[in-house]
């Protein structure tokens, strides 16, 4: 029972991190996006 707990929460903390991660570069891109077209201007 408590062996099950732990694997849910592992796959709960990896699922975080991989959403964490995504909209890190996500953000980071679209940062980079609107950093060059401005720059372009």
């Amino acid at each position: 029972m408590g062996s099950v707990g732990v694997i849910e929460l592992l796959i709960l903390a990896m699922m975080g991190a991989g959403c964490l991660v995504g909209v890190g570069i996500l953000v980071a891109f679209i940062l980079f996006v609107v950093k060059k077209s401005s720059g372009d201007k």
